[in-house]
């Protein structure tokens, strides 16, 4: 048995009691909060500040490379020409720094169900399907993005 401090008038009551003789507070234990230890409460908030600044400092880091973007809507422009778009598959997306010249090698179904390997260079001048092209715009030092058009 244990005394307790009654909540509404502040008399020594004991713990087993079912009112508190002084008042007949039926309730009258105050509510006593376990004291987390500093490990747990000081810990747990260092651990949520140090996943939060990590991923603000990845956030903030991490810059898309804009190629990425032309990318993918010259994949999704040729799909969009395509007799049959799903069968359209990206082998090679070569693109200048600046982004102005794409060159890109891909594979697609043709109206009679086989498949077609085609090339298409894309620079400011046009559209062109010309190897000698291809050989004048396309040097292999450029990047490849096809794995970001698929």
């Amino acid at each position: 048995m244990a005394l307790v401090k009654c909540k509404e008038c502040g008399a020594k009551v004991s713990n087993t009691a079912k009112a508190c003789p002084k008042c007949g507070a039926p309730d009258f234990i105050e509510s006593v909060q376990k004291n987390s230890s500093r490990i747990v409460k000081y810990g747990g908030a260092f651990v949520a500040v140090v996943i939060l600044g990590s991923a603000m400092v990845g956030t903030m880091t991490r810059q898309e490379d804009p190629n990425s973007n032309i990318a993918r809507a010259t994949a999704e422009s040729i799909r969009t020409i395509s007799r049959d778009p799903d069968s359209v598959k990206i082998e090679k997306m070569l693109i200048t720094p600046d982004g102005s010249t794409k060159c890109v090698q891909y594979q697609a179904k043709n109206g009679f169900g086989g498949t077609n390997r085609e090339f298409v260079v894309i620079f400011k001048g046009g559209v062109s399907k010309d190897l000698s092209e291809w050989a004048s715009f396309c040097p292999g030092s450029l990047t490849d993005y096809a794995a970001h058009a698929q």
